[in-house]
């Protein structure tokens, strides 16, 4: 319950930034200096598949996560 209310809430959060900073990168489509216009294109597509794996990868492995590897208690690196 609380992992889709708080989903729900941060979708859109994430989507409204995400559009945003997409749209600024593609501004620099209208510069004249070729490398700036190519990194604000593939900045402007990068953007939104980020935030598409984000959307469709990151609750699974939550989730795989709980289920799997929670319910041991292990340390990276600082334990033991």
């Amino acid at each position: 319950m609380r992992m889709s209310y708080a989903w729900k809430r941060a979708l859109r959060a994430i989507a409204v930034t995400s559009s945003t900073t997409s749209v600024a990168f593609l501004a620099n489509a209208f510069s004249p200096i070729m490398p700036i216009k190519a990194f604000g294109i593939y900045s402007a597509i990068i953007i939104p598949s980020n935030y598409l794996l984000i959307v469709f990868i990151f609750p699974p492995a939550v989730i795989f996560y709980e289920k799997n590897f929670l319910k041991y208690k292990f340390c990276c690196c600082c334990c033991g």
